[in-house]
């Protein structure tokens, strides 16, 4: 019972975390042509990335571990082969819930650019920017290979279902 409240306190706190990136995120939209922007967003106007990477973070993290709390309620063995089992299954479904939804997500990041909504020259690249860390990462789903994600997050979520409630 100790396992479970600990994996649901932490997707509660991770959901509380997203709605507050969400609030930052409204404040900048409405606070973009404010001048001077206020100073607890003018980082985050001049690049969304700081708001929109902790907040994939916190969605997809309070996911894992509602999924993953399932799974333990369901198959309780605390052997290391089923809890990574369990573990590498919410994260499949995890990943592939992300994944069903990146043809849309993409889509409507690029229209909103002026560009077509399946762009040939699509960037590559991802940036990931949280607090003082910022890059860019290499993504191989860009472009016309985005019609795929989704179905290929399908089956990664079916097969972590899958996995996650019958072994």
């Amino acid at each position: 019972m100790l396992e479970l409240s600990i994996y649901l306190g932490l997707a509660c706190v991770l959901n509380a975390y997203r709605r507050i990136l969400s609030g930052k995120k409204n404040g900048c939209f409405y606070g973009k042509n404010t001048n001077p922007p206020a100073p607890e967003l003018a980082k985050c106007i001049k690049n969304i990335h700081y708001i929109e990477s902790p907040a994939w973070y916190a969605q997809f993290g309070a996911l894992f571990f509602l999924v993953f709390a399932i799974f333990r309620l369901v198959h309780p063995q605390v052997d290391f082969g089923h809890l990574m089992l369990q573990i590498g299954a919410a994260y499949l479904v995890t990943m592939g819930s992300s994944g069903m939804a990146n043809y849309d997500f993409q889509g409507y990041i690029n229209v909103g650019c002026g560009l077509p909504w399946v762009d040939p020259n699509e960037n590559p690249k991802s940036e990931f920017a949280i607090g003082s860390i910022h890059f860019w990462w290499w993504r191989p789903w860009c472009g016309k290979r985005r019609r795929y994600v989704p179905f290929i997050g399908m089956a990664a979520t079916i097969l972590g279902i899958w996995l996650g409630l019958t072994l």
